[in-house]
């Protein structure tokens, strides 16, 4: 089919029905007892084991390390695309500013949910956490050395082929030599105690960031307890900061100096399996790197992952790709990846707290993974979109995928939620996040074709089959229109017994004629089998699934197909009406099974409450029951938990564990509550229920928190006394957030007192329309009475200023080929003179009489900024070489107009190179902040 853009952003009308559960998505204060994570220093390490560390039975990952299948190019949504580098990902888990809050799940829709794991090869948890104990006042906390990765997190990972890896982050507050100690036998103690803690929390190794020095004699130590850990089975990374003589050293590529931490040692053995490179390389670098490493025996892909700080820049990075990866067909790269702080795309989002927000995070996690458009297949950069210089990392690293056995099943969950529901019916009206719930979610989010205006597809928290979420697809579906949606790279080779199962719905409405009788017929959804021998070319299944406002079930056979090998699985919404119609098709499951079918698991044994909780209105409950340690976890998928109250079902956990805290079960005057455990196996069968009750008041009386919560401060995440000042025409995202994350009152009202100068909308994305101030207001609203609290900026729009009608004038926006120079709209950004620094203008006409002058207007930030020019590239005839004066220091709009004579004067048509330099080149804040803007250049 023929492609077409999506849009980048799809907030659709039926965003209004997911705001009626707005209420119950908030988060509430900690439970009692509730288990969180925390981190560890010597002492506690080398005292650690699972009775004596608070918490430690509830965050264990059960969940093991998933097969991948081998790559399939033609498949792919870039066949150009080879698998050669690898990712890791550097990112905090739902908040890494939850200090004592870092729970494995929890009662809010709102957190970081990471639903990209195709794209990655190591999950690393980075961010460190106050040791058990600490003081919680702020300033005074006692961090760890060691913390584990959230378990949910790896539980998902895992089920992804992604390797989950805990962190070591140092400087501490504690004698470095109580770290690297070592016995008379040889052994390290802490490292004895970190494979343990690894083995016992199921994850796979450590990413070591040792940022501050040691002297030369712990540095000699911790190599020698690293290829320690390494010999044990742990994955060790390190962060490219400390020398091997124990100082601190940021070296920017792969070299001598930093290669020993990787480099097989004289002994044979290694400290570390990769480094990431910090960030200030260069294309010629990566290039010595690679060449550097295979010089010395070693894999560039496996052993050097290049760093991309989207923590502090967020979307802001993009050169970084362009250098990690060749500009040839094929983005060939140079080393493997290393992300940092993508889980930008939750905490420097908009409110991330606030549950109405979370559709803008989602669409900044799609703009960061797919690109711009929302459509990894059409990646790259979309130039008015927030993330206008990313392109996205799809569009440099081929997706991966574990489908490669029967059978597999997926109902679309996601890992948060407005509601719980089963098999269709609202099983919960409470919000929730638990990542250890996430199914194996769509590969391609979202790659959608059509002839026509292709349907918008998103996830649908309003409904769903089972968990909290499922796939919708909407929009306008033209008369014998239609729209392919590919969902799974797969390689399942058929058999004669294979089925393949989808739940659906749909709601079907007359464009323009509501009340209007739907046929039957009027739509079809199919399911799209990509093969391997045909793999451009979908054979349509038709399952005869037509209209249909309840969750309805349709089975195909497939063995018509036996002998062939499942590529990919989409899905087809086709219309077979004469009519254009409103429509939204929800996808519930899709599940591929091969046989009779797995026998259901035996109902959980000895399955108790373990410790309880109580007040007259609610209760909290620590639950067990045996999980042996050889559980026939290819069965088991996950064990659903319920609280039955008036024969219903009542979702109150899921977990492939043997424990679980229940933070809360509303009373609702009961004496007994009935609770009940199932397995259910991974074709969805569940095993008969286990049934215990438990009397209110047989446990521990408790205090709860029922009065609201005022919202204490708004923070902006951007320099809030810097001076805003925007052309009339641009945009600006005001991102803030509201803390704490349990307020009632966590949504916010933007204003502009002067809506003829300056428009905000919800999430506080300024708009500005003509040249004058007002002042835009963040309000919070009212608590018990009180006024919310509130933040105010100013807002300057300025009017542009055109070139001089006479003559001949450049928009710089509008040049024809650059390296890379970032256009944020109407001008263009100087910022990375390492990937960036010049763009040409070709057949400009410059006429018989020809031109003398030459005019720039630019906003300067940093001094010794020149701009040079040359005729037909950069090696032609030099007519400019100016300086750019260093003004207010500030970037556009603050321009300033800077002429010099020509060297010589142009006439006819020119082919014009124009680069920029600045001595100061090396310094962080010039390579972070930029040097200019150039808004225009003029010749007369």
């Amino acid at each position: 089919m023929d492609w077409k853009p999506t849009s980048a952003m799809n907030i659709t009308k039926n965003d209004k029905k997911d705001a009626l559960n707005w209420a119950a998505a908030a988060e509430t204060p900690r439970g009692p007892e509730q288990p969180y994570l925390h981190g560890y220093n010597a002492r506690e390490l080398r005292e650690w084991s699972p009775g004596t560390d608070p918490y430690a039975p509830y965050f264990r990952s059960r969940v093991p390390l998933a097969k991948r299948i081998k790559p399939f190019q033609p498949t792919q949504a870039h066949p150009e695309l080879t698998d050669a580098a690898k990712v890791m990902n550097l990112s905090a888990d739902y908040d890494k500013e939850e200090w004592f809050g870092s729970y494995r799940y929890n009662d809010s829709f709102s957190r970081n949910i990471l639903k990209f794991w195709q794209y990655q090869d190591i999950y690393a948890s980075w961010h460190g956490l106050p040791v058990y104990g600490s003081p919680t006042e702020e300033g005074e906390h006692e961090y760890g050395v060691v913390n584990i990765p959230n378990p949910a997190y790896t539980d998902a990972a895992h089920r992804n082929g992604v390797i989950s890896l805990g962190c070591w982050f140092w400087p501490r507050n504690i004698d470095f030599g109580e770290l690297v100690e070592v016995t008379e036998d040889g052994r390290f103690p802490i490292a004895d105690k970190m494979v343990e803690m690894a083995h016992y929390f199921g994850f796979d190794g450590y990413f070591i960031n040792q940022e501050a020095a040691i002297s030369e004699e712990h540095a000699i130590k911790l190599m020698e307890m690293l290829k320690y850990l390494r010999d044990r089975g742990m994955y060790v990374s390190i962060y490219d900061c400390l020398s091997p003589t124990g100082e601190l050293q940021y070296i920017n590529y792969f070299n001598e100096k930093n290669a020993p931490w990787v480099m097989e040692q004289q002994d044979g053995r290694k400290a570390n399996d990769s480094i990431f490179i910090n960030y200030a390389y260069t294309p010629e670098r990566l290039e010595n790197s690679n060449s550097y490493a295979r010089e010395i025996g070693l894999d560039p892909f496996e052993a050097l992952y290049s760093g991309i700080e989207n923590d502090k820049f967020r979307f802001e990075r993009g050169n970084e790709l362009k250098t990690v990866f060749r500009e040839d067909a094929s983005r060939t790269p140079r080393t493997s990846l290393a992300l940092f702080g993508t889980d930008m795309v939750w905490h420097r989002a908009p409110n991330p707290s606030d549950p109405n927000m979370q559709k803008y995070v989602e669409h900044r996690e799609r703009l960061y993974w797919s690109g711009g458009n929302g459509n990894p297949a059409q990646s790259g950069r979309a130039i008015g979109a927030e993330s206008e210089s990313w392109d996205g990392i799809a569009h440099f690293i081929a997706e991966r995928s574990v489908i490669g056995n029967y059978p597999f099943a997926t109902r679309f969950n996601n890992g948060h939620g407005l509601f719980f529901f089963l098999n269709g019916r609202t099983a919960s009206a409470k919000g929730w996040n638990n990542m250890s719930a996430q199914d194996i979610l769509p590969t391609w989010q979202w790659w959608t074709a059509s002839k026509g205006e292709p349907l918008a597809v998103d996830y649908d928290y309003g409904t769903a089959w089972n968990g909290g979420s499922s796939v919708k697809a909407e929009g306008v579906l033209s008369a014998g229109m239609a729209t392919d949606i590919r969902l799974f790279k797969t390689e399942l080779p058929v058999q004669q017994d294979v089925e393949l199962t989808f739940t659906y719905k749909t709601e079907v409405t007359h464009q323009g004629r509501s009340g209007m009788e739907i046929p039957a017929n009027a739509i079809g959804v199919q399911a799209l089998l990509f093969f391997t021998d045909e793999p451009a070319t979908p054979v349509v299944v038709d399952c005869s699934a037509g209209v249909s406002k309840d969750w309805t079930t349709v089975i195909a056979n497939l063995g018509t197909y036996k002998g062939r090998s499942i590529a990919a699985i989409g899905m087809r919404i086709a219309s077979a009406w004469s009519e254009d119609a409103e429509v939204k098709v929800n996808l519930g499951e899709l599940k591929l099974t091969a046989g009779a079918g797995m026998p259901a698991p035996k109902a959980p044994s000895q399955f108790k409450v373990a410790r309880a909780f109580f007040d007259d209105k609610q209760a909290s409950f620590y639950l067990s029951w045996d999980f042996a340690e050889d559980c026939d976890t290819d069965n088991i998928w996950y064990y659903d938990l319920y609280r039955v109250r008036d024969g219903e079902r009542e979702a109150i956990g899921r977990i492939l564990d043997g424990v679980y805290y229940v933070k809360s079960i509303d009373r609702h005057g009961e004496e007994t509550i009935t609770l009940e455990a199932v397995a259910v196996n991974v074709e969805g069968t569940e095993s008969e229920a286990s049934v215990i009750t438990w009397q209110w008041g047989d446990g521990e009386r408790a205090e709860y928190s029922y009065e609201p919560i005022p919202a204490e401060h708004i923070v902006p995440q951007f320099n809030a006394e810097e001076d805003i000042v925007l052309e009339a025409g641009w945009s600006r995202y005001l991102n803030v957030r509201v803390t704490p994350a349990t307020a009632s009152n966590l949504a916010l009202t933007w204003s502009s007192s002067d809506e003829k100068v300056v428009e905000v909308d919800e999430r506080g994305q300024l708009t500005a329309i003509a040249s004058g101030t007002a002042s835009v207001t963040a309000q919070a609203g009212e608590v018990m009475g009180e006024a919310g609290i509130s933040f105010r900026v100013d807002v300057k729009v300025v009017a542009p200023v055109a070139p001089p009608e006479q003559g001949v004038s450049l928009q710089a926006e509008q040049y024809d080929r650059s390296n890379g120079l970032f256009i944020p709209g109407n001008y263009v950004h100087v910022r990375d003179l390492h990937f960036a620094d010049w763009m040409a203008f070709d057949d400009v006409d410059f006429g018989e009489q020809g031109v003398s002058r030459i005019t720039v207007r630019a906003a300067v930030l940093t001094e010794d900024t020149r701009m040079q020019m040359m005729l037909g590239g950069p090696e032609g005839k030099a007519v400019v070489d100016m300086e750019l004066p260093l003004h207010d220091g500030k970037l556009a709009p603050f321009y300033k107009e800077y002429t010099i004579e020509l060297a010589v004067r142009l006439t006819g048509k020119q082919n014009l190179h124009i680069a920029f330099t600045n001595s100061n080149i090396r310094k962080w804040q010039v390579r972070d902040a930029g040097i200019c803007d150039i808004d225009w250049i003029h010749f007369s």
